[in-house]
């Protein structure tokens, strides 16, 4: 029997990447490990369900899942009763269609490479190198979702025998209309802050979306039994148009819970040296490119990529908690013991990664059904990419990337040569830095026998030298540290310590002159500064100048080193 809808939300707008993004689709493709989901016209979009997930996700985490439930639909089995009213399931009230995807012009999707890394060897590690499909940051989806809601109203002439778990009176009816429509108010408040992701890699850079909304509409049903003409369901003045903090306003008291404790890192830096990602394609007149990624119609940044960060912070942070561990004062048995938990060498990937204290807890951990203790999953730490501040017009960077290099002719009237002085031209007006530039070095492998050149050794890099970069942002999401806050938010300050202090160098070929970096200042900024007593400026933040540590409260560092010490002994 089909549903009573007593009114309906329609809700219009647009969801844009303020981050690359990435949805996973079905099938093979001869381009990357992993393809971006297509309809069947072969266009880019974003299934609904897909969306619905993230969304009711969001939606369970900040209300009651009682309620969330019965807006979004489920399915179970009620054990006291038998015969037909047995199933109480029922299917969702929300109704949200595919995002087809709209790219910035003339941008393309792009193909974003990672590898795990040998944390023996420090080189890649054996079958895990892989290569993914992104969509560029400013890409547009169109997002459309109805919300419809039930009339259960209990009528004494028309009693019903079945399902009185669902019988309203009059108040409890409107009390759930009002429910239901703050819900998706704040619902779409969060889109509007980009606080909800998308997709895969939402820790490491990718999925961050804002909303932009198009229109609201309230549309109401019941006057058709008021003996209203029929018309007046297309009557376009009987289909309100309201605001976001209309609907929120509908019930006050339907807040969402208290956010999980954040803190908000900003790190602003710059290379002193050569900095970059290595693209995972080869240009024509160099061998190797730095990664570009679109962040304009037709425009392209160089990036960092969040999982490039992540990375080296993450095989930074267990090289500190595994040299800790090897220096406790333990004996000799409980040392080997403790060492066979952490040892590298010989494991594969997935193994040498495992149970690490509180590097899971930040950085997370693959999923394991099988185990007793399951893990966590996402970890607490994201980290967005970062990009140069210099932005490049796409087709004078792809006349790099397929400019020639001819060995017989001078190096001035190279292809290669000519369109990077039209990049460097536009970049020295756009920034007004000295002399930013990019330079081909060449490299080579030496034979170990004879101490000459390798044959076949030889390659060149395209380096970028002196390029003015954007902050670096990520957070900690100290809901997701089980527990471990204190000591959690100790491990990623001794990591900040070291990239400050020169130790942890970022990017590719950081063993071979490249990715030093200086930090200008490390800003630290969430209510949860006010738990530890900290002194915050006038915008609420704690600045470490020159990323300095040390200049933390004294009681809150012997705090967090206390408690630290605790933690290690446990582990």
């Amino acid at each position: 029997m089909a549903r009573k809808i007593s009114s309906r939300l329609k809700i219009s707008g647009t969801l844009q990447a303020e981050t690359p993004l990435h949805v996973g689709g079905y099938g093979v493709d001869v381009d990357t490990d992993l393809p971006l989901s297509r309809n069947g016209k072969n266009q880019l979009y974003i299934p609904g369900t897909s969306i619905t997930g993230v969304l009711r996700a969001w939606c369970e985490s900040n209300f009651h899942k009682a309620a969330i439930k019965e807006i979004f639909g489920f399915q179970e089995t009620d054990k006291t009763k038998v015969g037909t009213n047995q199933d109480r399931s029922h299917a969702s009230f929300v109704f949200i269609e595919d995002a087809v995807v709209t790219l910035p012009s003339g941008l393309q999707i792009e193909i974003r490479d990672g590898v795990g890394i040998d944390r023996f060897y420090g080189t890649a590690a054996d079958k895990s190198k892989f290569d993914r499909a992104i969509l560029p940051k400013g890409s547009k989806l169109k997002f459309e979702i109805t919300v419809e809601i039930e009339d259960r109203k209990l009528k004494p002439r028309n009693k019903r025998k079945h399902n009185k778990d669902y019988e309203e009176t009059e108040d409890q009816f409107k009390k759930r209309i009002s429910e239901t429509k703050a819900i998706f108010g704040h619902l779409l408040e969060a889109l509007q802050k980009s606080e909800i992701r998308f997709g895969a890699s939402k820790t490491r850079g990718l999925g961050r979306v804002k909303f932009e909304l198009t229109e609201i509409r309230d549309e109401k049903f019941l006057g058709f039994e008021e003996n209203e003409s029929i018309l007046d369901l297309f009557d376009e003045n009987k289909k309100l148009t309201i605001s976001i903090q209309t609907l929120i306003a509908f019930d006050t008291n339907k807040t969402p819970k208290p956010p999980k404790p954040k803190l908000e890192i900003t790190i602003c830096w710059k290379p002193t040296l050569p900095l970059m990602n290595k693209a995972g394609y080869e240009g024509i007149g160099v061998d190797m490119l730095p990664v570009t990624s679109g962040v304009a119609d037709d425009k392209l940044s160089l990036v960092l990529a969040g999982s490039s960060i992540k990375g080296a912070f993450r095989s930074h942070a267990e090289r500190i908690v595994r040299t800790l561990l090897h220096c406790d004062d333990k004996t000799i048995s409980d040392y080997e013991e403790r060492n066979k938990k952490i040892e590298t060498k010989g494991k594969n990937f997935n193994d040498q990664i495992d149970s690490i204290p509180f590097v899971e807890e930040v950085f997370g951990a693959r999923k394991k059904t099988d185990s007793t203790n399951p893990k966590l999953g996402l970890g607490a730490l994201s980290i967005d990419d970062c990009y140069s501040v210099e932005r490049f017009d796409q087709k004078e960077w792809r006349n790099i990337e397929q400019g020639t290099a001819k060995d017989d002719d001078s190096a001035i009237n190279w292809e290669i040569s000519k369109a990077i002085e039209t990049v460097q031209t536009k970049m020295t007006h756009q920034t007004k830095i000295q002399n930013p530039h990019f330079h081909i070095t060449h490299h080579t492998a030496i034979d170990r026998f004879t101490g000459g050149v390798a044959d076949g050794a030889l390659y060149s890099v395209l380096a970028p030298h002196n390029i003015e970069w954007q902050p670096i942002k990520m957070s900690l999401d100290f809901g997701r540290t089980n527990g471990k806050d204190k000591c959690c938010l100790m491990l990623l300050l001794l990591v900040l310590r070291d990239l400050a202090e020169n130790r942890l160098p970022l990017g590719f070929a950081t063993n071979r002159g490249m990715g030093e970096v200086k930090v200008k200042n490390i800003k630290l900024k969430g209510k949860i500064l006010d738990d530890y007593g900290l002194q915050k400026n006038e915008k609420g933040e704690v600045v470490l100048n020159d990323g300095k540590v040390s200049e933390l409260d004294e009681n809150f560092r012997n705090d967090l080193a206390k408690e630290w010490k605790e933690c290690l002994k446990i582990n």
